[in-house]
């Protein structure tokens, strides 16, 4: 009687599909997370930007002894910065990728729609205001910032919020 050698090198065709199976399976699971990661870290940037042209807006007003304002369009999703006196912007951003300027808020009188500005004054104090900024599709929205800027001082800051406080 022969003895049949089975010393082969390499995997079975059962193993290779088991391992795919598994490996689609996982990616499949992380995929949702992934996507939900990206689109908060493109909310953070964005909103981290606009915070950066509020500070901006602030510190040209004092530097020039100049009024200097922040202007935001909500319908049409974008901003910019000019001086008061002339309709010369600046610097103008349009906010790309998923986040958008929902409502701008100043004394209780909330504005969701349309433009609105926030002056800055030359002594660094400014008309204040907030400032929420959300996904474009709110129901898959798990996280909202405010950024709120003090009119005493004119400073700002980004607040986190859960979307069940909208």
């Amino acid at each position: 009687m022969q003895k049949v050698r089975s010393d082969r090198n390499g995997f079975t065709l059962l193993e290779l599909v088991l391992v795919l199976v598994l490996m689609g399976f996982i990616a499949g699971m992380t995929a949702p997370f992934l996507i939900s990661t990206v689109e908060r870290i493109q909310l953070q940037s964005v909103t981290r930007k606009i915070n950066a042209a509020l500070k901006l807006a602030r510190n040209t007003a004092v530097s020039k002894k100049k009024r200097f304002s922040f202007h935001a369009d909500i319908d049409e999703n974008r901003y910019w910065l000019g001086t008061s006196d002339s309709e010369e912007k600046q610097i103008e951003r349009t906010i790309e990728g998923d986040a958008r300027i929902s409502q701008y808020s100043n004394k209780g009188t909330p504005v969701s729609a349309g433009v609105f500005s926030i002056e800055f004054y030359p002594q660094g104090n400014a008309s204040g205001g907030s400032i929420r900024i959300e996904p474009k599709k709110t129901e898959d929205s798990d996280s909202v910032y405010v950024i709120t800027v003090d009119p005493i001082t004119g400073s700002s800051r980004i607040e986190q919020i859960e979307p069940k406080e909208k």
